[in-house]
C-alpha cells in the first residue's frame, strides 16, 4: 500500500470503530486531507475529489451537530479552507473557514501560524 492508501486504511477503521466523537472527527478530517492530497496529483481520479469532499462534510457536521473539543473543530475548519481552496479554487469558502480555525487554535502556536499563512495567500491573491 502506498502511504495514501495507509492513511486512509486506518482513517476508516477508525470511524468504523470509534464511539468518541473527536476521534470520529479526526477520521473524517485526516481522510479527507489524504483524498484532498491524492486528488492533488497527477493522474488522480475525479473520485478523490469528491471523497475529499464528502468526508470534510461529515466531519463539519459533527461541529453543527455535536460539542467536540476545540482543537478538533479547528482542524476540521483549517481542512474544510484547504481543499475549497486546493480543489475548487473557491478563495471565498476557504478564508471563512481559516477565520474560524483561528478562533480555536492558541494565537502564536504553529498551528495558528500555519491558517494565518494560508488566510494571507489567499487574500493576496485575491487581491484582498
Amino acid at each position: 500500500m502506498g502511504d495514501y492508501d495507509s492513511a486512509l486504511k486506518y482513517s476508516l477503521l477508525a470511524d468504523k470503530y470509534s464511539a468518541n466523537l473527536n476521534q470520529r472527527a479526526r477520521s473524517y478530517y485526516l481522510a479527507s486531507a489524504a483524498y484532498r492530497s491524492k486528488a492533488q496529483k497527477k493522474g488522480s481520479v475525479p473520485q478523490d475529489k469528491i471523497n475529499a469532499l464528502l468526508f470534510i462534510n461529515k466531519a463539519l457536521r459533527l461541529i453543527k451537530d455535536s460539542r467536540l473539543e476545540g482543537k478538533w473543530s479547528a482542524k476540521i475548519f483549517f481542512n474544510a479552507g484547504a481543499l475549497k481552496y486546493d480543489l475548487f479554487s473557491d478563495i471565498k469558502a476557504s478564508q471563512k473557514y481559516y477565520k474560524s480555525a483561528l478562533h480555536f487554535f492558541p494565537e502564536g502556536s504553529d498551528d495558528y501560524t500555519r491558517v494565518n499563512i494560508r488566510l494571507i495567500r489567499s487574500m493576496l491573491e485575491s487581491g484582498g
